[in-house]
């Protein structure tokens, strides 16, 4: 008696290619590839997880992702992550701390994972942006410190003003300037004239408190 079973051989491939496929994106992955529940907690995390978060999969198994979230991104965090529960995929950046306690800065993608029509977990991706996030703060600081006196700059000030008055705060703006600075840079040279400057930097800062008064450097003298 012989039974074609081709058409069964063909979906055993199938499944194995679509196992396969699964596999190779799970765990070949460079980026971080996490499954959680419902709630939140671990349930699957491939290699790159372990070695992001300094953790083992037996360590994380189980435990909600919450706590590893640093404090000031936990709330946004949950609010964003939990858009996935209406099924569908969302996008946010987020920052974690690793077992070294290291910031690490993350784009997130979290997709929900459905079964036979009903959502049976959340499947999350994690891409660590900690550098480009570092040249970011680094770019900034140039754009809005003044190289000499590490205060912020004219263009920090506009844009604080801007910020101010778009809220209608009552402000004061006081202007300082030191008198005879020309005859230091001529006399005794700039890099005196520079040196008077930090000196007079640090010396006003050290008597502005931030919540009350902001110091910068409009320029010159």
């Amino acid at each position: 008696i012989a039974k074609d079973i081709s058409k069964r051989k063909d979906m055993e491939i199938e499944l194995l290619e679509s196992e396969e496929r699964y596999r190779s994106l799970f765990e070949d992955n460079i980026d971080a590839v996490v499954t959680y529940d419902l709630e939140g907690n671990f349930l699957h995390l491939n290699k790159a997880t372990e070695d992001l978060m300094g953790y083992s999969a037996e360590e994380l198994i189980g435990k909600p992702f919450l706590p590893f979230i640093v404090p000031e991104y936990q709330q946004f965090t949950l609010k964003e992550f939990s858009k996935v529960l209406n099924g569908h995929s969302i996008r946010y950046e987020t920052a974690m701390y690793n077992r070294k306690q290291e910031v690490v800065h993350l784009h997130i993608t979290v997709m929900p994972l459905i079964i036979g029509g009903e959502m049976k977990g959340i499947h999350c991706i994690g891409k660590d942006i900690t550098n480009r996030k570092n040249m970011e703060r680094s770019l900034k600081k140039v754009a809005y410190q003044d190289h000499l006196t590490h205060l912020p700059n004219q263009r920090a000030m506009m844009e604080d003003f801007e910020r101010l008055l778009e809220d209608e705060a009552r402000i004061g703006v006081l202007v300082l300037d030191l008198d005879r600075f020309k005859s230091i840079n001529d006399n005794w040279g700039h890099e005196v004239g520079d040196e008077l400057l930090k000196a007079v930097s640090q010396r006003l800062l050290y008597h502005v408190h931030e919540r009350r008064a902001k110091l910068y450097r409009y320029g010159g003298d």
